[in-house]
């Protein structure tokens, strides 16, 4: 028994070692005969993966003529995204025209075929932005729209159609089921290549929506851990905010804070006949407090100041003024008692150590989804 389990190792690392000698071959985009949906649909999404539709694998000469003008704007870049060096009168001629070609094709497609009219809505729908390629910038535009990553095309659009149950649908007879896989197939190259030409455009674009997403991400975090803490009985007050932000889109922290009845430990020095120094509690009756986004990102909390009405107690007799805060959660409080004699109050935000304020915040953040 010892003999064959050793065997069997030996035969095991030999069919790795070989497995591994066999040289990585290219991808067969031969489409495939298909007689049902099930087959039909495999297929699709085989050749979808494989970069056939449209990708890197695609040899149809619209592919080429596509893939050769990434190649020359991004040179290695060839993601789905890249950022020209430059964009040039020669980069909008190219695109203009690969475009065009695109649009010629579809409108050779059969008119009745799967996916076909959704492709030539589609390419209505952006008919305006392509006479303006090199005109106007691309951001704003939904890329999206032409992702061909699923089984849906043309997603959260008017000519959204789900290849699937197309397929499902027209899959009665063999025959029909290779038309229309056929056609599917045409569609889904169409608007890969579409893709492809308005995202070498568009690249420059994306590279600064990630650059500001990473800003966000950072103020966000300042703002969770850099700015004084939020009381529950404040996030009402301070709940239109962060509503208001995410009416813009990507929500971004507010750069400002409502402080109401927002306590603080400190030390407390009252100027009378026996000046004393001594523990107390500073409240913020309401106040504001407010700051500047800078550093490299400007995405660090930068010049925090604030003022509120408020008022301390040390334990003896209650007082009442103003506050000014200051960076590091400090803040410096002045009043006077009933009977007029004055206190000075030193005070720190103690509320970061018990609030947890992100979650708060985000808490807050979803009733407004």
């Amino acid at each position: 028994m010892r003999i064959f389990r050793q065997a069997r190792r030996v035969i095991g690392i030999i069919l790795v070692i070989s497995m591994s000698a066999v040289p990585m071959v290219a991808a067969d985009c031969t489409p495939p005969a298909v007689t049902n949906a099930d087959e039909a649909t495999a297929a699709l999404s085989d050749l979808r993966t494989d970069g056939c539709l449209g990708g890197n694998e695609c040899t149809a000469p619209l592919c080429t003529k596509v893939g050769t003008f990434v190649g020359k704007w991004c040179e290695k870049n060839t993601g789905e995204f890249c950022r020209p060096a430059a964009l040039s009168a020669e980069l909008f001629s190219e695109a203009k025209e690969l475009v065009g070609e695109v649009k010629e094709k579809a409108e050779s497609l059969p008119a009745n075929g799967t996916a076909v009219p959704q492709l030539r809505g589609m390419m209505g729908r952006w008919d305006g932005i392509f006479g303006t390629i090199g005109t106007k910038p691309l951001s704003g535009t939904r890329m999206t729209e032409w992702d061909t990553g699923g089984m849906r095309l043309f997603p959260d659009t008017v000519y959204m159609i789900d290849v699937e149950k197309a397929l499902a649908t027209e899959c009665v007879t063999a025959e029909r089921c290779q038309k229309s896989f056929d056609s599917a197939r045409e569609v889904y190259t169409e608007a890969a290549l579409t893709h492809r030409v308005l995202a070498v455009m568009a690249g420059a674009d994306v590279q600064d929506v990630f650059k500001r997403l990473k800003q966000l991400d950072a103020r966000w975090h300042a703002y969770h851990n850099e700015t004084r803490a939020i009381y529950p009985w404040e996030l009402l007050l301070n709940g239109y905010l962060v509503h208001e932000s995410k009416l813009k889109g990507f929500a971004e922290p507010p750069n400002r804070q409502i402080l109401f009845l927002h306590p603080s430990a400190g030390l407390e020095y009252r100027f009378s006949g026996d000046d004393r120094l001594q523990e107390a509690i500073l409240l913020d009756v309401i106040g504001l407090y407010w700051w500047k986004w800078g550093g490299e990102q400007e995405a660090e909390v930068t010049r925090p100041i604030g003022l509120a009405i408020s008022a301390s107690y040390d334990g003896v007799d209650p007082s009442y003024g103003a506050t000014a805060h200051f960076p590091k959660n400090w803040a410096l409080g002045v009043g006077a008692d009933r009977h007029g004699k004055i206190s000075v109050t030193l005070s720190i935000d103690f509320g970061n150590f018990l609030i947890n304020k992100k979650n708060a915040v985000d808490k807050l953040s979803k009733k407004f989804e």
